[in-house]
């Protein structure tokens, strides 16, 4: 039996257990909310530290692709013009390489040749083994190359092979595939060239013949020999003891006539389009490639001159008063004269029969196609001075183009 005094009160009083337990476990809990927030904040103020370097080196590095792109312009600029300066006159010779075959070197003198080829010439001369006996050109260039690892641009110098060559023949070879040429075309001259061609396809050929003069010395001497023993057979003389006699070296070479070497050479020129050059000497085969060097230097040169040789003027430009038009005659002159072959005669004598642009184009549109292209064909030009005066006409050629010029609508027609 319970007994409860009159003193305590329910203030007093314990709560029940499992009213303490509800307790503790709502003060973890609050406990629990309350740390995992203050995590929650700590993590977020460390975040945002990396999530700025993170910024601020994509910054950085889009900065160093722009300069490194910028950079690389400059480079490839440079490598253009380092590029289109090699290939001037003044320069292109310093970078060509000119190959001599080794069966070549050794007709001629390797030592005394490749000291000759070396003397006042700027190219570089080698003596190799090729598949021909034959003469090649190599050309140095500067190219430039990425690195893929650094993203850098470095220079690459390469030797090119240019697609020239020379084939050396003896004059006994020459003169064997004459005879066979007249006798069997199909062993001859040109039939050797083209299979020469098909043998080195892409490559220009051409054949340097040793020794013609010799050979044809050779076989007036042989042929006045002839002649000297059959007169004395005839009138019962004897011959000179063989003592009393020089002793000549017998010529195994074939016997062919100036006529016959001309059809050969006609022929092989007509079907194969090779050229045959003749040298006698070691002096004349050193000018030879040399010359055939320098042509090929400048090759490319002159082929980019030649593409852009319409508008040639080295005048940039007319200054024009806004206000007053003074100076459009000039502009209309100097327009004339961006045209090939248009000298300065040409373009006032022009100018003075009309005096702009616009009224050239009026007068061609009341004109027939046939007689525009000739409306400027007798316009007087006048040259020098006084007594040293002297007057021609502008011709049927330059007026026809300049009626194509001024009339064409295609813009892909040619004006030659």
């Amino acid at each position: 039996m319970w007994t409860i005094s009159s003193e305590s009160s329910d203030e007093d009083l314990p709560p029940p257990p499992i009213f303490c337990q509800k307790d503790q476990s709502i003060k973890s809990a609050s406990n629990k909310v309350g740390s995992h927030h203050i995590t929650s904040q700590n993590v977020t103020k460390q975040d945002e530290i990396p999530d700025n370097r993170k910024r601020k080196d994509k910054v950085v590095t889009q900065s160093k692709k722009v300069a490194r792109s910028k950079d690389l312009d400059v480079f490839m600029r440079k490598a253009a013009q380092a590029k289109l300066k090699s290939l001037k006159p003044e320069q292109c010779l310093k970078n060509m390489v000119c190959l001599i075959d080794f069966r070549v070197a050794a007709v001629l003198g390797a030592n005394v040749l490749e000291k000759k080829l070396t003397t006042l010439s700027e190219s570089t001369y080698k003596i190799t083994a090729l598949s021909e006996a034959c003469v090649r050109w190599q050309r140095k260039v500067s190219s430039y190359d990425t690195n893929q690892i650094t993203n850098n641009m470095n220079y690459v110098n390469d030797c090119l092979d240019e697609n020239f060559m020379m084939v050396v023949l003896q004059v006994s070879d020459f003169a064997m595939l004459v005879c066979k040429n007249d006798a069997d075309i199909a062993n001859g001259l040109s039939q050797w060239a083209n299979n020469l061609k098909e043998n080195n396809s892409g490559i220009k050929v051409g054949i340097i013949c040793l020794g013609l003069k010799k050979y044809n010395q050779l076989i007036r001497n042989k042929a006045q020999r002839d002649y000297k023993q059959t007169i004395l057979a005839l009138s019962g003389e004897e011959e000179p003891p063989a003592g009393q006699k020089r002793k000549r070296k017998r010529e195994t070479a074939a016997t062919v006539t100036t006529d016959e070497i001309e059809d050969a050479l006609v022929q092989t020129q007509l079907t194969s389009l090779v050229n045959v050059h003749f040298v006698e000497n070691q002096d004349e085969f050193v000018t030879l490639i040399q010359q055939c060097t320098k042509a090929i230097a400048e090759t490319p040169y002159k082929c980019m001159k030649r593409k852009n040789m319409m508008f040639i003027n080295e005048k940039s430009s007319v200054k024009v008063d806004s206000h007053t038009g003074e100076g459009s005659r000039k502009v209309w002159r100097q327009m004339l004269m961006e045209l090939h072959n248009v000298s300065p005669e040409m373009a006032s004598a022009i100018v003075n029969g009309f005096p702009s642009l616009n009224q050239l184009l009026s007068a061609y549109q009341q004109l027939t196609p046939s007689e525009g292209e000739n409306l400027l064909s007798e316009v007087i030009v006048r040259r020098g001075v006084g007594s040293l005066e002297n007057r021609r006409k502008i011709g049927p050629e330059l007026s026809r183009r300049i009626y194509r010029m001024y009339t064409s609508t295609d813009g892909n027609a040619l004006l030659h």
